[in-house]
């Protein structure tokens, strides 16, 4: 008698799922650090806070970061400047305001500043926000994402005084989801 046996075909591979948001875990860190906005994160259009340490006086401040753009590109922020929002904790006056983004390649310069007046005391509110988007539709889930302050660039603040002094912004970890 024959044996009746499964044909030879091939298994089926299961499609893979893409990304179509993305999710960001805050660092743990007190000082200068960027934070989500709750209410965007494990979206499509993920928005990163600037803030700073509690307590703290600023007239402003000036950051770099670099993004993998083969996997999350930056997108408005949802404010008059292109790649930026003010937070609304500095008081930025008439214009011309001191406040301005550029996006280079990858890499993303931010500086917003008072002209003068009295420094802000920073609270948890945010300095500054960003954005960022997915960038390619094949990104499989769960895929990290490069996003770290643009090596060679010192980020600044400038103090009540008006003394700029030397900052290091602290970022978490970037996912695709």
């Amino acid at each position: 008698a024959a044996c009746g046996g499964g044909g030879g075909g091939n298994p089926v591979t299961p499609a893979p799922t893409y990304a179509s948001k993305l999710h960001y875990v805050n660092p743990a860190a007190t000082g200068w650090r960027l934070e989500a906005d709750a209410t965007t994160n494990d979206t499509a259009h993920l928005v990163l806070n600037l803030v700073g340490p509690t307590g703290t006086a600023t007239k402003g401040a000036a950051f770099f970061l670099t993004c993998d753009t083969a996997k999350a590109s930056w997108a408005s922020a949802g404010g008059t400047d292109t790649y930026a929002k003010a937070g609304g904790l500095l008081s930025l006056g008439n214009a011309p305001q001191l406040f301005k983004s550029k996006l280079t390649g990858s890499d993303l310069q931010v500086g917003i500043f008072q002209k003068g007046g009295t420094a802000a005391t920073l609270t948890t509110a945010p300095v500054v926000a960003v954005a960022l988007s997915p960038a390619a539709t094949s990104l499989a889930q769960g895929t990290a994402i490069s996003l770290a302050p643009t090596s060679a660039k010192q980020a600044v603040q400038v103090d009540s005084t008006g003394t700029s002094q030397n900052i290091t912004v602290t970022v978490g970890t970037l996912t695709a989801q």
